[in-house]
C-alpha cells in the first residue's frame, strides 16, 4: 500500500515511484473518479462468488467479511478498503460535497430502506457507545472500509485506541531508516510520526504527542521555535514592539532532498481564486466587513539579520503539515491563558505566508486562525468570512483543484468532517447574533441538538419538541433524537427509551440519566448511571469526574479516589479533578497525597483561594512550613485579607519559634527531625510569614481581629521589634474592650491574657510613661471584673502585677 500512501503525500503525474497507471483502479484514483476505482475493485472481489450477497444489510457485511478474509490477493482487498474510504473522505471531508449525487447509498446495490441501512452502519460504527456529530453521508462505505483494511491489518482490537498503538508501532519500524539521504523513506517516516501525533491529541495523550513530534522533526530535517522580534501587527501601529514569531531552521541536506515535495498551489491564488475571501452578495455572511486594521499573514517584522529564518518561505508541504502538528500540540497541551493564543497565531500565521502549499494544508490552516480570530472583535467578521469560504470551497466543484489534489496530505492534517465543520460555523454564526444562518447550517448536517439550542435562544421550545418528534417519526429507533427530546423536557422515560432503542449500547443515554439523578441529589442511582456509561465508553472525562463526585457525597472514599486518579492520569490539565482528589486524601489523612496533589490542583486553580488554604494546612501537617507559608501568602492575596485561617497563622509563627529555639529535652531523632529544614529555608517561610500579616493588617476585615494582633505581637517577639510588639498589644486589648470581657468567663479569660502580657511588655520598656500605662490598663481591668472574677486566678495576677509597679512607681 505504499503506493496508496505517497498519492496523500506528495502525488504528481507523470514522476517516478508513483502508482503504476497500467491499471484501471489505479488510473480511476488518478481521475479521481473513486466510485469507479470502487466498483472495479468489488467487481475483483466477487469474482470467486457466484450468489448475490443477499438483500439484508446484515447479511451482506457478513458475506463480504468472510471474502477478505478468504481472499488470498491482499491487493484485491486493499483496493476495496481504499476506493470505500475514499469515496466516504470525498463524501465528509474532501469535497467538492456536491458531486456526490451519483453515488449509490449502498456499496452492494441495496436501494431500498436505505435510511435503516445507514442507521445500522453507524452503530456498528460508533465507538464504545459513543453516538456521531451531525448527519454522516454514505456510511456502509466507511464500515466496509474498515472490514477490508481490518483484515490486512492482522491483529483486530474492539477498542480503537489499542488499535491505533499497535498500527502506529507497525508503521514505525516499516519505515525505520538508518542515517543518511533516504529522503523517500524519511519523509513517509515524517508523515507517520505527524499522524499518530495528530490521533493522540485527539486522546489527550500529551507525552506520546510530543515524542512523535519530536521524532517527526528529526525525520524531516526541521527546528521550530517560538522567539520574539520586533515588528508592528496593525496597519495604524507607529512603533514597532516584541511580536511572537517562528523561528525556523533546516537541514540543508534534507531541504534538498524534499525540494520534489513542495506545495503545488501558489497561497494567495488559492485565496483568490478558491477561498474567495469576498463576500457573496447572496451569502449568509453578507454585509460583514472582510477589512481589518489586524494583518492577515503575520506581522510585519523589521528588517534583521534573522529574516532568513523568521521570514521561510520556502517550508515543504510536509514542513507546514508538522507545523499544524505543533499548532495542535499547543492547544490541546497547555492552558488557555494570555499566551497561548499568540503562540498558536505564530505557527498559523507561518503556514499561511508560505509561497507554495497544498489545499488541504491551507484550508487546515485557515480553520485554526478563523478560530483565533472569532475570539478578537477586530478580527471577528473576518473571521465568519473565511470560514464561509472554506465551506464553500468545501461543498462546489472548481477546476482550480482537482479531485486528486484534494486528498494530497488529508489523512496527514486534522482535517474536521464535514458534520464538524458545519456546528463549528454554525456555533460561530450563533456567537455574533447570527442565529438564522446557524439554523440552516444545523438543519442540513442534522445536529438536532445545536438546533434545539437556537430554538431555545429564541424561546421557541414548543417548535424545538415538535421538530424532535417530527424527526422520531421518520426515525423512532434513533437514540441521539431520543435523548434530545429527553434533554428539551427532562423526562427520564425517553433517556430510557434511547437506551433500550440503541441495544444498550447508548453512553449518552447513561450519562443523561447519571445527571438527572444528580439534580434530584440521588447519588447512588446516579453512580451505578456512571459506572455504566463508563464500561461503553471509558475515555469520556465527565464521566470519570461526577462518578468521583457521586462517590465524595456517598463517603466512599476508595471509589473516590479511584475515579479521580484515572481522570488525572487522562487529564493532567483539570485542576478540579485535582482538587477534589486531594481533598479526598485530606479526608483520609493520607497527608503526602493529598500534597502532591494540592500542589497539582493549585497549577490550574490559582484563582481559587479554598484550594490555596486547604494546601496550607495539609502542608503544615507535615511541617512542610514553608510551602504551607507560601500557599497561605497566595490566599491572603486573593482574598486581600478579608479571609485567612487564624489557627494556621498561628501555627507558622510558632514554627518559627521552635525553629529559632529547639528544644532542649528533644531526643536525637527529633532534632535531627527539626534540623531538617536548612537555614535558606527558614528565611523563606519567615519571609512569607511577615508577607502574610502586613496583607492582613492593611485589611478591613482581617485587621479587626483581636486574636490576629495577638499573633502579629508574637511575631515581633521573635524578631525583637519590642516597639511594634507593644503596638500589636495594645491594638488587641482595644478591640477587646468592647465586648462583654468583664461578665463573660471565657471572654475575661482572653481580655486579661492580654492585659498581663501588654503591661509586662511596657514594664519591660523601662520609661515612666510606659509604666504608667500599664498602671492605669490594669487598675481599670481590676476594676471592671472585681465583682465576677474577684476570686480567679488571673485576677489575682494583675492585682500582684499592679502591687509590683505601685512599688516601683
Amino acid at each position: 500500500m505504499d503506493g496508496l500512501l505517497q498519492y496523500t503525500l506528495w502525488w504528481k503525474k507523470g514522476e517516478e515511484g508513483n502508482v503504476s497507471h497500467g491499471d484501471e483502479f489505479e488510473s480511476c484514483i488518478e481521475r479521481g473518479e473513486y466510485y469507479l476505482a470502487f466498483k472495479y475493485a468489488m467487481e475483483r472481489l466477487l469474482e470467486e462468488r457466484g450468489d448475490a450477497l443477499g438483500q439484508d444489510i446484515g447479511t451482506a457485511f457478513s458475506g463480504v467479511q468472510s471474502l477478505v478474509e478468504d481472499c488470498q490477493d491482499p491487493f484485491v482487498v486493499g483496493r476495496v478498503g481504499v476506493g470505500a474510504l475514499l469515496i466516504f473522505m470525498q463524501s465528509n471531508v474532501l469535497g467538492p460535497f456536491e458531486a456526490q449525487q451519483d453515488v449509490a447509498e449502498s456499496p452492494f446495490g441495496m436501494h431500498h430502506c436505505d435510511d435503516a441501512n445507514n442507521a445500522w452502519a453507524l452503530r456498528e460504527i460508533a465507538e464504545n457507545g459513543e453516538d456521531v456529530v451531525g448527519k454522516v453521508y454514505l456510511p456502509q462505505y466507511l464500515l466496509l472500509s474498515n472490514i477490508a483494511l481490518d483484515a490486512l491489518d492482522g491483529e483486530r482490537s474492539h477498542v480503537l485506541l489499542e488499535r491505533i498503538n499497535g498500527l502506529v508501532a507497525r508503521l514505525e519500524t516499516t519505515y525505520a531508516v538508518d542515517e543518511g539521504k533516504h529522503y523517500e523513506q524519511r519523509a513517509l517516516l515524517g508523515a507517520v510520526h505527524v499522524e499518530a501525533a495528530n490521533i493522540y491529541t485527539h486522546f489527550g495523550m500529551m507525552k506520546n504527542v510530543a515524542t512523535h513530534i519530536d521524532k517527526a522533526s528529526a525525520a524531516l530535517g526541521i527546528d521550530a521555535r517560538l522567539t520574539g522580534a520586533l515588528g508592528t501587527r496593525t496597519v495604524h501601529q507607529k512603533d514597532a514592539h516584541a511580536q511572537l514569531v517562528l523561528k525556523i531552521s533546516l537541514d540543508d541536506d534534507m531541504k534538498s532532498g524534499f525540494d520534489d515535495s513542495c506545495g503545488k498551489y501558489d497561497g494567495s491564488a488559492l485565496d483568490e481564486n478558491v477561498f474567495n475571501m469576498v463576500v457573496n452578495k447572496q451569502s449568509d455572511v453578507s454585509g460583514l466587513d472582510t477589512d481589518s486594521d489586524v494583518f492577515r499573514n503575520g506581522p510585519r517584522l523589521i528588517s534583521s539579520e534573522d529574516d532568513g529564518v523568521l521570514l521561510r518561505r520556502d517550508l515543504t508541504a510536509l514542513h507546514q503539515v508538522l507545523l499544524l502538528a505543533l499548532c495542535n500540540q499547543v492547544k490541546k497541551g497547555s492552558s488557555p491563558d494570555g499566551t497561548q493564543q499568540w503562540e498558536l497565531a505564530a505557527y498559523t500565521e507561518a503556514i499561511l505566508s508560505q509561497n507554495k502549499t497544498e489545499f488541504m494544508i491551507r484550508t487546515n490552516a485557515y480553520i485554526e486562525m478563523a478560530r483565533l480570530e472569532i475570539a478578537r472583535s477586530r478580527t471577528r467578521e473576518r473571521a465568519l468570512v473565511t470560514l464561509e469560504g472554506i465551506k464553500e470551497a468545501l461543498s462546489h466543484v472548481t477546476s482550480d483543484v482537482p479531485m486528486l489534489d484534494r486528498l494530497s496530505y488529508v489523512f496527514s492534517v486534522k482535517m474536521p468532517c464535514k458534520a464538524v465543520l458545519w456546528k463549528e460555523l454554525g456555533e460561530a454564526f450563533v456567537a455574533c447574533g447570527l442565529v438564522g444562518a446557524a439554523m440552516k447550517l444545523f438543519e442540513a448536517a442534522e445536529l438536532w441538538d445545536s438546533l434545539i439550542v437556537c430554538y431555545q435562544l429564541l424561546q421557541k421550545n414548543e417548535i424545538a419538541e415538535q421538530l424532535v418528534r417530527e424527526r422520531l417519526d421518520i426515525t423512532p429507533s434513533d437514540a441521539r433524537l431520543w435523548c434530545s427530546l429527553g434533554d428539551l423536557i427532562d423526562a427520564d422515560e425517553h433517556y430510557e427509551t434511547a437506551w433500550e432503542c440503541s441495544g444498550h449500547r447508548s453512553a449518552r443515554a447513561q450519562r443523561s440519566l447519571a445527571r438527572s439523578a444528580m439534580r434530584r441529589d440521588d447519588f447512588d442511582k446516579s453512580r451505578t448511571y456512571w459506572k455504566q456509561a463508563l464500561e461503553l465508553s471509558p475515555l469520556h472525562l465527565e464521566a470519570w469526574f461526577s462518578l468521583g463526585w457521586c462517590s465524595m457525597k456517598l463517603h466512599d472514599h476508595s471509589e473516590a479516589i479511584k475515579a479521580l486518579t484515572r481522570l488525572v492520569q487522562m487529564d493532567p490539565d483539570d485542576g478540579r479533578a485535582w482538587n477534589n482528589l486531594a481533598t479526598v486524601h485530606m479526608k483520609m489523612k493520607n497527608w503526602q497525597e493529598a500534597l502532591v496533589a494540592f500542589g497539582e490542583a493549585s497549577k490550574h486553580s490559582r484563582d481559587t483561594w479554598q484550594t490555596w488554604e486547604n494546601y496550607a494546612l495539609v502542608a503544615c501537617q507535615l511541617k512542610d512550613y514553608t510551602t504551607s507559608a507560601r500557599a497561605l501568602d497566595h490566599m491572603v492575596s486573593l482574598t486581600r485579607g478579608d479571609s485567612f485561617n487564624i489557627s494556621l497563622l498561628r501555627n507558622l509563627v510558632e514554627s518559627l519559634s521552635t525553629s529559632a529555639e529547639p528544644s532542649a529535652a528533644a531526643d536525637e531523632e527529633e532534632n535531627e527531625q527539626s534540623n531538617k529544614t536548612s537555614p535558606q529555608s527558614e528565611e523563606q517561610t519567615k519571609s512569607y510569614v511577615s508577607k502574610i500579616l502586613k496583607k492582613i493588617a492593611s485589611s478591613s476585615k482581617g485587621s479587626g481581629i483581636a486574636e490576629f494582633w495577638g499573633i502579629y505581637a508574637d511575631y515581633y517577639t521573635l524578631t525583637g521589634e519590642q516597639n511594634a510588639r507593644i503596638e500589636c498589644l495594645a491594638k488587641q486589648i482595644r478591640m477587646l474592650q468592647t465586648s462583654t470581657w468583664h461578665v463573660n468567663s471565657e471572654d475575661f479569660t482572653t481580655y486579661s491574657t492580654a492585659c498581663l502580657e501588654l503591661s509586662r511588655a511596657y514594664l519591660a520598656h523601662g520609661s515612666k510613661s510606659d509604666i504608667g500605662k500599664a498602671r492605669m490598663l490594669l487598675r481599670n481591668a481590676l476594676h471592671r471584673s472585681k465583682e465576677q472574677f474577684e476570686d480567679d486566678e488571673r485576677y489575682s495576677s494583675m492585682q500582684a502585677l499592679l502591687t509590683d509597679i505601685n512599688i516601683q512607681m
